[in-house]
């Protein structure tokens, strides 16, 4: 008698159970490795309340896989306004100055006089500074304070499972990392992030089962797994992951005895494997540049043979200018533009053009080294075939803390953040790869003034942007990108269009990643009867890749022959429109700079334009051609001339 009250109070008690997780359709489980209180926060009575939206007839296992906290210090020096500090502002950056007066000034004088009222303030250590009226400037003054800054960064994991209670049939799997200034933060992102990539089950969409080795990393794996749920056109499963599940969770608990997990027989299979992984820390030294016009001391110069930069001193608040007649530099402060460095004994002159000028820093940093590499197959299961295999082998380097400004500040990036990085970009490469090998298909609805519809949208997967190749009797007739998507359709304009093609209804409509890119840009090359030049500008495309008007922006060179150091360098805006496919009409208007005289010569010239443009295909609006421009120039000095304008060139259309 009591061993039957006991049996029968244990079914009760089973049945209440499941009746409330039925009721509740939620199930919270946290890893035994994990603590189910943190930073004072009850995790299951939180995610309770984030994924409390569990669709009817769903259960829905909410399970926390991974928690990590990372704190991290660097420093940084602020600037606070202060009459009695020691710097002031000037161009993008702080200078210090023993000067602390102000200054007003007068116009009639034209000088700079003390005023403690005055906008300006007199930057002394100046010395790059052309003239002295250049060390006044508008600023105020500021102290410099030196402090350390702590950040503190939450990072959680875990998955969703929606389980069909009907057909005790898994309807999605959905990993989640994400992380947050404090705990509290991180948690109520993962509700935001699963809400923004929902991936839900349809039967219209390609059924993939996933399985990973078991030396595979953990979170690499769910990036992984995340970056092929946010694509939206798989139902996709992770076996290994649904067999760690339900070891830690009985199914028996959630559905009772006999009940057993369904699965729809995968088409496809992806398999991960052969997995390695190298991270260490190592040291570096490394320079570190930063500008200063007002009294830096160095230029930069690439080192041969060596992928960097190297500082060289430089004689400081001196310019100099090149005397061509005497073949050497003079000192020129005011229009100089060359500097004198200490070069090496080997160069004969340690003059360059003065571009800018640095302050450096030589430091040892800490850099982060992560490797990782691995194998995926794709497997036609219906077929027992190999489809494609990719092979990720990536290195990532990181420097974990380094200089920032001439004052030492410093920035840092976290250590879990840089690997998480590398995570995700992998994931990256592995979603493109087999994208490839998925492209969704559709098909065309119907046409109306440039509008195609297609019969699928959401349902499939298709999302905005995505370009679709419309096939017809197996000719591709064009090209159209998703507009607008719901859920059993999908909008699109029409991209490109083969020549003398059009779009149908009833045609085949299949995703591709390769597809004319019309930019209209232009390229010439050309001679003249006294000279050279080059010029780039746009040219407007229609829809089948017929170029019509462009606009160009050109500059050249025109030579004296007699006397070949003579030179004028020229610049025009030109407005091209074919007439026919090899033949246009241009007109140009620029100037021409005679420096000898320190004035412009204007010019227009017009006329027609011979070229042989060929398109490279007719999947492209590109091409090359030669061309010839004939025409009359009208010129403007001192008098009016009209002479014969001829040129020759190479253009190049993209």
């Amino acid at each position: 008698m009591v061993k039957k009250s006991l049996s029968f109070t244990l079914i009760i008690f089973l049945v209440l159970a499941i009746s409330n997780i039925f009721a509740n359709n939620l199930y919270v489980i946290i890893d035994k490795n994990l603590p189910s209180y943190y930073e004072n926060i009850d995790i299951s009575k939180e995610l309770s309340n984030i994924f409390s939206d569990v669709p009817e007839k769903t259960v829905r296992i909410v399970h926390v896989v991974g928690i990590q906290k990372e704190t991290y210090s660097y420093k940084v020096n602020e600037f606070v306004p202060d009459r009695e500090g020691t710097y002031v502002y000037h161009k993008g950056s702080y200078y210090y100055t023993s000067s602390k007066a102000m200054y007003k000034y007068d116009s009639n004088k034209k000088i700079y006089v003390p005023d403690p009222y005055g906008l300006y303030v007199y930057l002394s250590d100046y010395p790059w500074a052309r003239k002295e009226e250049e060390k006044y400037i508008i600023s105020s003054f500021y102290r410099r304070y030196e402090k350390y800054i702590t950040e503190t960064s939450y990072y959680i994991a875990l998955y969703i499972t929606d389980i069909d209670v009907e057909k005790i049939f898994v309807k999605s799997v959905t990993p989640i990392i994400t992380s947050g200034d404090s705990f509290s933060e991180a948690l109520k992102s993962t509700g935001r992030l699963y809400r923004e990539n929902p991936n839900n089950y349809s039967p219209y969409k390609v059924d993939v089962a996933v399985i990973f080795d078991e030396k595979f990393d953990k979170t690499q794996r769910m990036y992984i797994l995340k970056e092929l749920q946010k694509d939206t056109r798989y139902n996709i499963y992770d076996r290994l992951y649904l067999n760690e599940l339900f070891k830690t969770i009985a199914f028996e608990d959630l559905f009772g005895k006999g009940v057993f997990l369904q699965f729809k027989p995968p088409k496809y299979m992806i398999t991960f494997e052969n997995y390695v992984e190298r991270t260490e820390k190592v040291r570096s030294e490394r320079y570190y540049f930063f500008e200063n016009d007002v009294n830096g001391g160095y230029i930069k110069k690439s080192a041969i043979g060596y992928y960097t930069d190297v500082p060289v001193r430089v004689e400081i608040g001196r310019y100099y200018s090149y005397d061509s007649k005497n073949k050497t530099y003079v000192l020129d402060m005011e229009k100089g533009n060359y500097v004198r460095y200490y070069g090496g004994p080997w160069e004969k002159e340690t003059y360059t053009s003065a571009y800018g000028f640095y302050d450096y820093i030589l430091t040892t940093v800490d850099i982060l080294e992560m490797y990782t590499g691995f194998l995926l197959k794709v497997f036609d299961t219906e077929r027992g075939t190999l489809i494609g295999s990719y092979s990720i082998s990536k290195n990532y380097s990181t420097a974990l803390k380094e200089p920032k400004d001439r004052f030492g500040s410093e920035s840092a990036s976290s250590e879990y953040l840089s690997k998480i990085w590398s995570y995700s970009n992998n994931a990256r490469y592995v979603a493109s790869y087999i994208q490839k090998l998925f492209p969704l298909i559709s098909m065309v609805s119907s046409v109306s003034d440039g509008m195609v519809t297609l019969s699928s949208g959401e349902n499939i997967g298709i999302k905005q942007g995505y370009v679709f190749q419309i096939i017809d009797n197996g000719y591709t007739s064009g090209y159209v990108k998703i507009d607008k998507v719901f859920e059993n359709k999908s909008s699109a304009t029409a991209l490109y269009l083969i020549p003398y093609e059009k779009i149908y209804p009833n045609t085949l409509a299949l995703e591709t990643k390769n597809y004319p890119q019309i930019t209209g840009i232009t390229f010439q090359l050309f001679l003249k009867d006294n000279g050279f030049g080059m010029a780039s500008g746009f040219t407007n495309f229609d829809i089948y890749g017929n170029y019509y008007w462009g606009i160009l922006f050109g500059a050249g060179i025109e030579i004296t022959y007699e006397v070949l150091e003579d030179f004028y360098p020229y610049m025009y805006l030109e407005y091209y429109n074919p007439i026919f496919s090899n033949l246009s009409l241009f007109g140009r208007f620029g100037g021409k700079y005679i420096e000898l005289e320190d004035i412009w010569e204007i010019f227009a010239e017009s006329g027609v334009r011979f070229t042989s443009y060929l398109r490279d295909s007719i999947f492209s609006p590109g091409g090359t051609g030669v061309y010839t421009d004939v025409g009359f120039g009208v010129y403007f000095r001192n008098e009016i001339k009209i002479k014969p304008a001829v040129s020759f060139g190479i253009e190049m259309r993209f």
